[in-house]
């Protein structure tokens, strides 16, 4: 015998259950929609970590950017999907923009896949782009900020770039290199990077009296947090000599912007311990992506204080990755033509001299 409710219940209606199916069905394609949202995050070029569509809005008017990025291991990239760290993802943006963009430097890093990659084009977890060609940069594993000043006395003359985005200090904690006195060798390197002289040195200002030759802003990052708590110590000095650091700058008009990326100052979006890798320095590809977001803001912060600048004419092309096409082109030209004795070991183009 039937239970009595059974027998007495009377069934829904229609229009009820097809409603409460339908909510069901709404609840979850929400739920599953932010995954999945979040997942695409990595790699739709222009989407914000975490948040929406980024609209496109030409910096500093859409003049051609020409860009360095300035650092050690971190700055490279290194210990992240095919070694391109933030570089690509904050290439691919600029470019998303509506500005030409060509990275510049005397350093090659990253994998070039290559446009029949097997991969499907998936270069670094953070763009769908098939290949990072522009991968021109000036930053050298472990190198500490006295390394990097005598590097740049080559490159930021031979490149004259109008937007640097340094990354630097890292290893003057790591190796252990004065990391109390940071402040006085970081002042002198963003004086360098904006006031070079021919000889090397800081060019100091004009025959009125006035700085002169200001054509380039200079992005500067604190450094991100470590597990190491030694370590971390020094950061959290280093951290506080770098703000300062660009504080002065600041003070003395020069176009300097602060990339805050230590997550102690209360500020989101920043870097943990659990978005740093096994070694305990490099992050991983979610820290690198959220270093390139915090580098996104403080882009725009300069192009609405007006500092960023039209490059100096120097024969560099505007658009990095044609250049880079143009050389592959130019060797495969030279191979094909080569008699097949000589085509072993025919090397591509040099980067820019």
């Amino acid at each position: 015998m039937l239970p009595r409710v059974l027998l007495t219940s009377r069934p829904k209606p229609v229009w009820l259950v097809a409603a409460i199916l339908i909510s069901i069905a709404l609840f979850l394609s929400l739920f599953n929609s932010q995954d999945v949202s979040s997942s695409l995050s990595h790699y739709i070029p222009g989407h914000a970590h975490g948040g929406g569509i980024d609209k496109a809005q030409p910096i500093a008017g859409g003049i051609p950017l020409r860009v360095m990025f300035i650092g050690a291991s971190i700055a490279r990239g290194e210990e992240s999907t095919h070694d391109v760290g933030y570089r690509q993802q904050l290439r691919d943006w600029m470019a998303a923009q509506g500005n030409r963009v060509n990275c510049v430097g005397t350093q090659r890093f990253g994998h070039h896949i290559g446009d029949n990659s097997s991969d499907g084009g998936n270069n670094n977890g953070n763009t769908n782009e098939t290949s990072f060609r522009d991968d021109d940069n000036e930053a050298y594993g472990a190198h500490r900020i006295r390394d990097l000043h005598e590097k740049c006395r080559v490159a930021v003359p031979q490149f004259r770039p109008n937007l640097m985005l340094v990354q630097i200090g890292t290893s003057d904690c790591w190796r252990e290199d004065d990391p109390v006195n940071i402040i006085s060798r970081y002042k002198d390197f963003v004086r360098y990077l904006l006031l070079p002289d021919d000889n090397g040195g800081v060019q100091q200002v004009d025959e009125r009296g006035n700085k002169a030759g200001i054509d380039a802003t200079v992005i500067m990052s604190t450094l991100i947090t470590t597990p190491n708590k030694e370590k971390e110590r020094c950061f959290f000095s280093a951290n506080a000599q770098i703000r300062q650091t660009a504080l002065d700058l600041q003070r003395e008009g020069l176009p300097v912007v602060l990339a805050e990326m230590h997550y102690d100052q209360g500020l989101p979006g920043r870097p943990r311990e659990s978005d740093i890798g096994p070694d305990s320095i490099h992050p991983t590809d979610d820290g690198y992506f959220m270093m390139g977001d915090i580098f996104k803001d403080a882009i725009r912060e300069a192009d609405q204080k007006g500092f960023i600048k039209r490059a100096v004419e120097n024969g560099i092309p505007d658009d990095g990755d044609a250049e880079r096409r143009a050389e592959e082109a130019a060797a495969a030209q030279i191979q094909a033509q080569a008699p097949a004795e000589e085509v072993k070991g025919v090397p591509l183009p040099q980067p820019r001299a």
